[in-house]
């Protein structure tokens, strides 16, 4: 869950490889000797997250408190993107857990999965909660269009990196994301263009996000590395 100070924090993990002790929570990460193994969560301050709608193509919800997903006449997809800079580079991605709070209504929960996919193009958050601005549906940036409107496949790759079935409203799911996912961001901080999280079917999920009033239920990825 989001550490208190809204940032990436590290937390020792239990039997540390070796002779090796991990750091105390808070410490710099880099300052890990090698092979120690730490747990590092990034809260709001480290996340950006928005959602596109189909019906509604130039507005953005960047502003909004929860984002949605579903395929429908009426598309909704949900991007967040991740700031992972605070690991060292050369850590090996052990786990990563995506922590994600459903709405608070029945409507906002959904029996069908949600998957996770690699974003492949960069997009802007934006500020706005249904108005004109990026990203959109038609936009990833102002005046930039999508290579496939909606963040579909081209914009985003084809392979899960993640899923979960969000079957109950106002509930905290965890979902195992591939490691190979972050360790991508790690070894390639340019193309960390974060996730799309697209719904299976027509009875879509809405979550809370970084602008959430509670701060216990805004999204956070914790990574379990080991040092350099």
């Amino acid at each position: 869950m989001p550490s208190d100070d809204g940032g990436a924090s590290d937390a020792a993990a239990s039997d540390p490889p070796g002779d090796a002790t991990a750091p105390d929570a808070g410490s710099p990460a880099d300052a890990a000797p090698p092979g120690t193994r730490s747990t590092t969560v990034f809260s709001e301050d480290d996340i950006e997250d928005t959602f596109l709608r189909l019906s509604d193509p130039t507005l953005n919800y960047g502003g909004r408190e929860r984002m949605c997903s579903d395929t429908t006449t009426d598309d909704r997809r949900m991007l967040m993107r991740i700031d992972v800079s605070a690991l060292p580079v050369g850590a090996e991605v052990v786990a990563a857990d995506l922590h994600m709070w459903t709405g608070t209504i029945d409507s906002d929960a959904s029996t069908q999965s949600a998957t996770i996919y690699k974003m492949l193009e960069s997009w802007d958050e934006g500020e706005e909660d249904t108005a004109a601005g990026t990203a959109s549906w038609n936009e990833r940036k102002a005046d930039t269009p999508w290579l496939v409107e909606g963040a579909g496949v081209g914009s985003r790759a084809d392979q899960a990196m993640g899923s979960l079935v969000p079957a109950a409203f106002d509930t905290e799911y965890v979902v195992a994301v591939e490691p190979a996912l972050i360790q991508s961001w790690i070894d390639e901080p340019a193309g960390n263009f974060g996730i799309a999280i697209i719904n299976a079917g027509s009875d879509g999920a809405c979550f809370d996000t970084t602008e959430y009033s509670d701060e216990a239920k805004r999204p956070s990825l914790s990574v379990t590395w080991d040092a350099p």
